[in-house]
């Protein structure tokens, strides 16, 4: 007679305490078992299930990195990749992860402006205050952040 699996019977019996790591551990089992309706994993599922974690982990990797992107840090992701075995994914993954060019966003900088211009200042002041705070910037560009640049200003 065929041994039949018991779904979840890893879990603890009911009111019994459980260590958060094992409660970590059950759940991780308990996702498997409902995310496969209680069956095994086949090797080929096995397989993609890894491949899709190290790619993760190379993008998670990239999400994070503080440094600016130049030559050291695509070498460091270069090696990354190749220990991570994703070398049939390089050319993507480094694409992905290159800089774009043209003008970064700068939340803070134009949510601290515009604040300043609800506030009732013009753009002189807005950029005399941004000066006291550290942050130089010229008129010309206050106004691109306002967007009052490029309207006409009336006769």
């Amino acid at each position: 007679m065929a041994k039949t699996r018991q779904p979840h019977s890893h879990l603890p019996a009911p009111g019994k305490p459980v260590a958060p790591r094992q409660m970590a551990l059950n759940s991780l089992g308990t996702l498997a078992d409902l995310g496969h309706f209680g069956r095994e994993f086949t090797a080929e599922e096995l397989r993609i299930w890894e491949e899709n974690s190290r790619l993760i982990r190379a993008v998670r990797v990239r999400a994070h990195f503080k440094w600016p992107w130049g030559a050291g840090a695509e070498y460091l992701y270069r090696e990354l990749i190749r220990a991570l075995g994703l070398e049939h994914m390089e050319a993507e993954l480094l694409q992905e992860a290159k800089s774009k060019p043209g003008r970064k966003e700068e939340r803070e900088l134009f949510l601290r402006i515009m604040s300043l211009r609800l506030e009732g200042k013009t753009a002189p002041q807005i950029r005399s205050q941004l000066e006291q705070e550290g942050r130089p910037m010229s008129i010309e560009g206050v106004e691109s952040y306002l967007k009052t640049r490029r309207r006409k200003k009336p006769l």
